[in-house]
């Protein structure tokens, strides 16, 4: 989730409201990376390379990832936009903005939702009785018009003024009724579309075949290369996995990776 947008001048703040020492600056899309991730001791380095790198780029906003460790000992991460035009107030550049969208209501409980269920089905049921009744009223106007001609048998026939009169005092207890049935009808579709938004749980999800294996000799650079841009976005804890799975079966790749990424030794 993005948190808002920051300046450069506000990058090491933000860095040490997280307690972080380290980020990683991309294009808005996150696909492209201008700025490694560097050394924790580095970070005032990486601040000044950051500027540096995005002014010489056209775009004028980016991503920038806080993280508190790149081996995995501690995940979290806290991604903002970087707009690299520094041209804000005072006072917006004194504490980095947090923006926190919520699509739906706060959730709801279960009782909540079992009541609300409840009075959906009582409020179904009486739709239905209220259009039977109206179904049952036309039928007897129908019957009505066609018995006018026999004027010996109109005096039978139902009152027209009292046939409005219920209409009159039926519709007013028909109509709230209705008003009340889709409210409910919406609160079931906002349950049911953060239901669908959940995270699916991981032991459910089918495992994809992993895109670097089996491993491959240091020599062959191009793959080499693909591999290090496809560990600079993983998370930490499948990058300390590719880490152990290295030192075990690709001694040789280890040592790449380890010098590239500066893991020796810089582990929080």
């Amino acid at each position: 989730m993005n948190l808002g947008t920051i300046t450069p001048d506000q990058i090491r703040a933000t860095a040490d409201k997280h307690v972080c020492g380290f980020f990683t600056v991309t294009d808005i899309s996150g696909e492209r990376t201008h700025v490694q991730i560097g050394a924790k001791k580095d970070l005032d380095k990486k601040i000044e390379e950051t500027i540096t790198s995005i002014n010489g780029i056209p775009d004028q906003v980016f991503k920038i990832t806080f993280r508190k460790s790149m081996t995995g000992k501690n995940p979290a991460v806290y991604t903002y936009f970087l707009n690299k035009n520094s041209n804000t107030p005072s006072n917006l550049r004194e504490q980095p903005q947090t923006i926190i969208n919520t699509p739906f209501e706060p959730a709801r409980t279960m009782s909540e939702a079992l009541r609300d269920a409840r009075e959906l089905a009582e409020c179904k049921a009486e739709v239905k009785r209220m259009q039977e009744e109206i179904d049952r009223l036309k039928l007897q106007l129908i019957h009505h018009e066609e018995e006018e001609e026999d004027q010996e048998e109109l005096s039978d026939a139902p009152d027209p003024g009292k046939l409005v009169g219920f209409a009159k005092e039926i519709l007013p207890q028909f109509l709230p009724i209705v008003d009340k049935y889709f409210d409910i009808a919406e609160k079931k579709l906002a349950l049911q579309a953060m239901a669908m938004n959940r995270t699916p749980q991981p032991g459910r999800q089918r495992r994809a075949a992993h895109p670097f294996r089996p491993f491959w000799a240091p020599e062959d650079t191009e793959k080499t290369n693909l591999y290090l841009n496809w560990l600079e976005k993983v998370p930490d804890h499948v990058f300390a996995q590719e880490m152990t799975d290295l030192q075990n079966n690709a001694p040789g790749l280890f040592i790449i990776v380890s010098q590239e990424f500066n893991t020796n030794g810089e582990e929080n």
